[in-house]
C-alpha cells in the first residue's frame, strides 16, 4: 500500500458492544464485510486512574494481535483531552508496543483553546516514533470550529480524516462532502475521510459517499463505526469497499520464493512454476489488484462483485 490508510477502514469504539466481544465473531464478520483493517480504541485520554480508559487498553492489547493474524491492518484510536500530556503519549505508546500500525487521534470540543498542549504532546510523540504515521480525526467543518488547534495538529500528523455524518448533521451528502473537504485541504494535508454508519446513514447514500471519495481520488474510506452498523450498514460497506493496491515494487524481496527469482516480486503464496503466475505478477506491477497487509495474492479467495468493479476499476482509471 502506498499509504497505511489505504483501503476500507471501519472504527469499533467498544469492541465488547460489539457481537458480546467475541473476538472469532468479529473477525468473521470483518472478513465477511471485505474490509482492509479496523480502527480500534485504546484509550480515553490518559490510563492512570481511569477503569474505562484502561479497559479499552485491555481489549486493544486483547484484540489487535488476533487481527493482525487474520491480515488485518490495525489502527488504534484514542480521544483525546490533553489535561495529562505525558500520560496520552504513553497510552500511544502501550498501543504502538502491542500492534497499532498506525494511531488516530480524535481531537474535539475537549482540546478547544489547547494549542501549547497539542504542540507538546506533537513533539514528544515524534521523539519517540518519527515515523510513525498518526491521523486527525475530529469535525466535519473545520472552518466552523476554529477553536481547535487544527495547525498546530497539522505540524505533526500525516493525514487529516474529516467526520463527515452527513445524516446527523442533517445534510445532503455530496454538500456535507464537498464542504468537508474544501475546509480542510487548507493544512496541505492529504484527506482521508470517515463516513456515517450509523443511524440514519442509508446503504444509497453511503454508496454516493464512497463515489465521492474515488471521484476525488482518495483512496481511503473509514465508516463509524461498527457497534452501531445494522444489516443495512454492513451492506452498504460490503457494495462499496475501496481496496488498496500495491505495487509489485513494494513487497520485499524477502517474501518471495527462490522460485520466484525469474518472475518480477512474486507474491510468497504464488508459486513461480504455478499456471497463472505471469497473470499475478502482471496485474499487480501494473495497479490493477493488489495483495493484502501480509503480501499474500490470495488466489484461491472467492471474489466478490465489489471486488470485481474495483478490478475493473483499476483495469481503466489507475494504469500509469
Amino acid at each position: 500500500m502506498a499509504n497505511i490508510w489505504d483501503g476500507t477502514h471501519l472504527f469499533i469504539w467498544q469492541p465488547w458492544e460489539v457481537f458480546g466481544g467475541d473476538a472469532n465473531a468479529i473477525i468473521a464478520k470483518l472478513k465477511e464485510l471485505g474490509v482492509t483493517g479496523v480502527i480500534l480504541k485504546y484509550s480515553d485520554g490518559n490510563l492512570v486512574g481511569d477503569p474505562v480508559s484502561q479497559r479499552f487498553m485491555a481489549e486493544f492489547k486483547r484484540l489487535a494481535p488476533l487481527f493482525k493474524k487474520e491480515g488485518l491492518t490495525v489502527g488504534g484510536w484514542t480521544y483525546q483531552y490533553l489535561t495529562d500530556v505525558d500520560g496520552e503519549v504513553d497510552a500511544l505508546r502501550q498501543a504502538v508496543e502491542a500492534g497499532a500500525d498506525w494511531i488516530v487521534l480524535d481531537a474535539e470540543k475537549d482540546v478547544t483553546g489547547k494549542n501549547a498542549l497539542v504542540t507538546q504532546y506533537g513533539q514528544k510523540v515524534r521523539a519517540l516514533f518519527p515515523n510513525l504515521k498518526i491521523g486527525l480525526s475530529s469535525y466535519a467543518i473545520a472552518d466552523y470550529h476554529k477553536e481547535v488547534p487544527f495547525n498546530e495538529y497539522a505540524a505533526f500528523v500525516d493525514v487529516m480524516m474529516p467526520q463527515i455524518y452527513w445524516s446527523t448533521m442533517g445534510w445532503d451528502v455530496a454538500v456535507a462532502f464537498n464542504a468537508s473537504i474544501a475546509s480542510y485541504r487548507k493544512f496541505g494535508k492529504p484527506i482521508a475521510p470517515t463516513g456515517q454508519a450509523y443511524d440514519g446513514a442509508t446503504s444509497a447514500d453511503m454508496a454516493r459517499f464512497v463515489q465521492l471519495c474515488k471521484q476525488a481520488g482518495f483512496t481511503h474510506v473509514s465508516w463509524w463505526d461498527m457497534q452501531h452498523c445494522t444489516d443495512e450498514h454492513f451492506c452498504g460497506i460490503k457494495s462499496n469497499l475501496i481496496l488498496p493496491t500495491v505495487s509489485a515494487t513494494s513487497i520485499a524481496p524477502a517474501t518471495l520464493s527462490p522460485k520466484a527469482a525469474a518472475l518480477n516480486d512474486l507474491p510468497a503464496d504464488v508459486p513461480a512454476d504455478a499456471w497463472f503466475a505471469k497473470a499475478v505478477e502482471y496485474v499487480i506491477r501494473e495497479g490493477i489488484m493488489g495483495v493484502d497487509a501480509n503480501g499474500n495474492f490470495n488466489p484461491d479467495q472467492p471474489v466478490t462483485r465489489a471486488m470485481l468493479a474495483q478490478t475493473i476499476y483499476n483495469l481503466y482509471h489507475q494504469k500509469a
